[in-house]
């Protein structure tokens, strides 16, 4: 490249370079919207490389939009076929599509690239449980509508979706919390307790913890009122 135009290329170069500093810090503090954007900015100049299009891919992932994060994981893989983080997250997009064939694929492709990781071995077992793998699937959908009803403010029929997803994946914490939470509310304080110390067990949510102790404290008060 000829001196003038890497001149001419410069401002637009360092301004990539704050852009990419900035959304870096931005995701570290847990502000996945404005890392979004400024990555998207990045995107749009040009300026990207694989860990640009597998942090969109995440921050989709976390915002629920499986397609966009597909896509941008799908990015990442062009740019650079060697991030086992990537086809991890990717296998599970799959499986939310019940894509069977797909997830299994690409959790083979991670482990070919580290094929002594063990969190991969035990990824691997379970994408190829084909029972545990619907449960899984059929559990997350019967949260989101469990969700869903939440929201409308029908608990009778959030209660029962939140109720079959737990029963199909006892380890689904978001289910465990919320349908432990409206237990509570409803002055079923053991039941309710019991469901968001599962919620606590098979997660590090630290809002879930502090919900836990408060209802303890709160039902300790009511048995020394008795």
């Amino acid at each position: 490249m000829k001196f003038l135009d890497k001149l001419k290329i410069l401002p637009k170069y360092l301004k990539a370079k704050y852009y990419t500093k900035k959304a870096n810090k931005l995701l570290q503090k847990g502000d996945i919207k404005r890392a979004k954007d400024y990555y998207e900015k990045l995107e749009k100049m040009g300026f990207v490389n694989y860990m640009i299009y597998h942090n969109l891919g995440s921050i989709y992932f976390q915002f629920g939009n499986l397609e966009k994060a597909k896509k941008y994981f799908e990015k990442s893989i062009d740019l650079n076929n060697e991030n086992v983080v990537t086809y991890s997250t990717l296998s599970e997009i799959y499986l939310r599509e019940r894509k069977w064939e797909k997830a299994e694929k690409v959790i083979d492709k991670a482990l070919e690239i580290e094929p002594f990781n063990y969190f991969l071995k035990k990824r691997k077992k379970r994408v190829f449980n084909k029972e545990w793998r619907k449960s899984y699937v059929d559990s997350l959908e019967e949260t989101e509508k469990g969700l869903k009803a939440k929201k409308e403010g029908d608990i009778d029929k959030a209660k029962e979706h939140l109720k079959k997803a737990v029963q199909l994946n006892n380890k689904n914490s978001t289910a465990s919390f919320v349908y432990g939470t409206i237990l509570f509310n409803e002055k079923k304080y053991e039941e309710g307790i019991k469901h968001v110390s599962m919620a606590v067990e098979f997660s590090q949510n630290k809002r879930y913890s502090a919900v836990l102790s408060s209802m303890q404290r709160k039902l300790n008060e009511i048995k020394k009122k008795k």
